[in-house]
């Protein structure tokens, strides 16, 4: 006769440490998402950087003056206004 042990549940201090992740995750995606807005912030300067003297004045005029002249907190408020109608 192959009779098997019963398996074991997880140990509740396994479940603890999964529900903790779980409940993390929305964290680690605003932060994701505020990297990724910074990134293209920098992106966009460092393309100025690379144009001739006279337009890079106005290049950054243009990355300070459109989205990426906004804080990520503002970003965020403008981007939930829009989403909610």
């Amino acid at each position: 006769m192959n009779a098997r042990p019963p398996t074991p549940d997880a140990s509740p201090a396994w479940r603890r440490a999964f529900l903790m992740v779980l409940a993390c995750l929305p964290l680690l995606t605003a932060c994701t998402t505020q990297a990724w807005y910074e990134g293209s912030r920098a992106g966009a300067r460092q393309q100025c950087n690379q144009q001739p003297p006279g337009a890079y004045e106005d290049c950054m005029r243009r990355v300070n003056e459109g989205v990426g002249g906004q804080s990520y907190d503002s970003y965020q408020r403008e981007r939930e206004e829009l989403r909610r109608k």
